[in-house]
């Protein structure tokens, strides 16, 4: 399988929260764990280095996959230093413009590379692919109803603390908002055999999943229509429209029906959504993103006492690194008298504290 995956991602601190786009309204933590997790849920099925302790790939014969991943930002406005994940995993690419337009640069590209891949995907910078048949199971749905249905996944979130659950987080939207989406030759139900039994496949009542898959054959069938890359913002916003109706406007969407309303589906990070759709339930974060959490803005308090003159941010990693250095400095000075009575007698005479001794690494 040859995939290229495009995922559109800004981050900017935004204290007053005035802008509209989404990641901006999130703490970097969440944006640090979301865009992790959904690289590391790609390359999981789908990258090419699936091995053992000696190095030997465990696929035997099979052909090495390919995917390639484009990260579409803005200088300066990522969080692309504190993710943890090499360089060598992805490639960036920067875009100048408005950074609310930046879902419909994913199309660029995906024009700019057609002929390479088996299939192209949008994919926002929280979404988790976990299941290894996801493309089998578009190419699977395409074979069977043709190059103008999309197959779109269910959308869901997972509780990972208080009520354990997994959360269908899209709602049915009303007859005004799905207008765009209807045209008079639309199949309401679709249905194919499917593991012994018939699988129904309903024209979605929400279209949106904040990702999209094409094939080859699709993109290049899109791509021959007036609409495509045409930046029309006119459904909901400009996310939701690169997303979502540039999509629609070629493609009739459909998801899963009975008995599996689960067979495509992907997970968005964290319970954002299902925390507040579900008041009677505790859909919660996980224990250690909330610890994450707190630690960045023990870092974040720190470096405000210190800041420079410009009062710049600092990355995630280097301000959770000073943190790391101040508290074995403190456990250094509690364990040892004699260094707490050096620095004493220095703070008493006001002068500045000289360098603890010892390796401060422990």
């Amino acid at each position: 399988m040859r995939l290229l995956i495009v995922i559109p991602h800004y981050f900017k601190p935004d204290p007053e929260g005035t802008s509209l786009y989404a990641s901006r309204l999130a703490d970097p933590v969440s944006r640090i764990a979301g865009l992790n997790a959904t690289l590391v849920g790609l390359h999981r099925y789908f990258g090419p280095n699936h091995c053992g302790l000696d190095g030997r790939r465990l696929d035997g014969d099979k052909p090495v996959p390919r995917l390639d991943i484009v990260i579409l930002t803005v200088k300066g406005a990522n969080v692309l230093e504190s993710i943890g994940v090499s360089p060598r995993h992805y490639e960036v690419a920067y875009f100048d413009g408005d950074p609310m337009m930046l879902g419909f640069e994913v199309h660029r590209v995906m024009r700019e590379r057609i002929g390479a891949y088996d299939y192209y995907g949008y994919v926002e910078d929280d979404l988790i692919i976990d299941d290894p048949a996801f493309f089998e199971k578009l190419s699977w749905f395409q074979e069977r109803f043709g190059p103008r249905t999309l197959l779109q996944p269910v959308r869901y979130e997972l509780s990972a603390s208080g009520t354990l659950a997994r959360i269908a987080i899209d709602r049915d939207i009303s007859a005004d908002q799905l207008s765009p989406f209807r045209r008079p030759d639309q199949r309401l139900v679709l249905s194919a055999q499917n593991g012994g039994g018939v699988q129904e496949f309903r024209i979605a009542s929400n279209p949106h999943s904040g990702c999209h898959f094409v094939s080859e054959q699709q993109l290049r069938l899109w791509i021959e229509q007036p609409c495509f890359y045409d930046r029309d913002v006119s459904w909901r916003g400009p996310i939701e429209s690169s997303n979502t109706l540039a999509a629609g406007k070629v493609f009739d969407i459909y998801k899963a029906g009975a008995p599996n309303p689960w067979l495509l589906a992907i997970q968005h990070s964290g319970v954002r959504f299902a925390s507040l759709g579900a008041p009677s339930e505790d859909y919660g974060e996980s224990p250690i993103l909330t610890y994450a959490q707190d630690g960045f803005a023990s870092a974040g308090r720190i470096a405000h006492d210190h800041s420079d003159s410009t009062g710049a941010f600092k990355s995630l990693g280097t301000l959770t690194s000073e943190l790391r250095n101040l508290r074995l400095q403190f456990d250094l000075l509690r364990s040892s008298r004699r260094e707490l009575a050096r620095h004493l007698v220095r703070a008493l005479l006001r002068r500045q504290p000289p360098p603890i001794r010892g390796d401060a690494r422990g």
